[in-house]
């Protein structure tokens, strides 16, 4: 894991996202290779799909605000209002259903690691970001982003399913 410098408002969310992040990941490396096919409680997905949806999912939103704040213009709220959530969805799953349990692994990581690389790059100036047109206070989202963790919540969906 690389060494990051975070601006001292960022740092307790890169760690819930980094700690989330390393979670999944222990969970997913000691799965054993029988449980990534069984089902993950979510209609018509089987775990490794929750975990390709995890990593590679419409859950790229997160990285493409960030990437829009770290640029320095301005952030296009269609992003979130305008996506075919569960379409987006079942498309990024179908494309990862032939990919191993470690590419899935592998896409997890990379994924936890570009969000603290873009968390890496917001300053102190970010942290009273707001816009106008349209609307959006940046502090704000990342507040949400941190209370409700959608890995978490998946995660606990696959550990309940194979429980039972």
């Amino acid at each position: 894991m690389t060494t990051r410098t975070l601006a001292a408002w960022v740092a307790p969310i890169a760690a819930k996202q980094r700690e989330d992040t390393e979670q999944v990941l222990a969970f997913a490396r000691a799965l054993p290779a029988d449980a990534w096919e069984r089902p993950s409680g979510l209609d018509g997905w089987m775990v490794k799909d929750v975990l390709a949806h995890i990593g590679k999912g419409n859950d790229q939103l997160f990285q493409k605000l960030l990437r829009q704040v770290v640029a320095g213009g301005p952030v296009d709220t269609a992003i979130f209002r305008d996506v075919d959530t569960d379409g987006e969805n079942a498309r990024g799953v179908e494309e990862r259903r032939g990919r191993t349990p470690d590419e899935l692994i592998a896409e997890l990581e990379e994924a936890g690691e570009e969000i603290q690389d873009l968390l890496s790059q917001l300053t102190e100036e970010h942290e009273h970001l707001r816009q106008e047109d349209p609307p959006f206070i940046f502090k704000g989202f990342l507040g949400m982003v941190e209370k409700e963790s959608h890995s978490l919540e998946h995660l606990a969906q696959i550990r309940a399913a194979l429980e039972d």
